[in-house]
């Protein structure tokens, strides 16, 4: 059996039939993938390092080559089913209990249902901050944007998009990132320009 490409975790709130849909995608493009349910848990974090509801993590081997044996349909159908998560995503509400104030924003312009994982070529994670409410159209720009970016630093790295954006950054266990609609590029997020990429 092959390795698992496409880990999808989610919290027990989340109803197994939120992923039936993209299951059945991944398993008629033949990409393998891995299911799991975790348990509430108190985070004494910043929001942007928790994890959201639904993480759904893409593994290095299916950018280091997988996803070319597998070619353009595969590619296709996997950003079609990533940004139909992301919309769905959009009807659900959240609650937020906190202990202190400053840590949350009762308000987010970035789902608190589902992110985006995977790992650069140096194994340090990456968190990619998807859209509290995002049409169709942005939703397939967005997907289509982060398979390319980690095309990119799979095929060129050191000499590519994401590690020139990292290259700024400090040292950290978790690089988040943000979408910026009007670049049309990610970049480092930062919780005081919360929202601007929206304006």
């Amino acid at each position: 059996m092959s390795p698992p490409q496409i880990i999808m975790s989610s919290e027990e709130d989340i109803s197994p039939q939120f992923l039936d849909e993209f299951q059945t995608a991944l398993t008629r493009l033949g990409i393998p993938f891995e299911t799991e349910q975790r348990e509430r848990a108190v985070y004494m974090a910043l929001e942007d390092h928790i994890p959201t509801a639904l993480v759904v993590f893409l593994a290095k081997p299916f950018f280091d080559g997988f996803l070319k044996k597998a070619g353009e349909d595969a590619y296709a159908g996997l950003k079609r089913g990533l940004a139909s998560l992301v919309v769905k995503a959009s009807s659900f509400t959240t609650t937020i209990i906190k202990s202190s104030a400053g840590k949350f924003q009762d308000c987010s312009s970035y789902s608190r249902i589902i992110s985006i994982y995977s790992l650069t070529n140096s194994d340090k994670r990456l968190k990619f901050l998807l859209p509290a409410a995002a049409s169709e159209e942005e939703a397939l720009e967005i997907v289509d944007s982060i398979l390319a970016l980690l095309i990119e630093h799979s095929a060129h790295p050191g000499r590519d998009a994401l590690s020139v954006t990292l290259a700024t950054a400090r040292a950290d266990f978790l690089y988040v990132l943000e979408y910026d609609l009007h670049a049309r590029k990610w970049r480092l997020y930062h919780p005081e320009r919360r929202g601007s990429n929206r304006a």
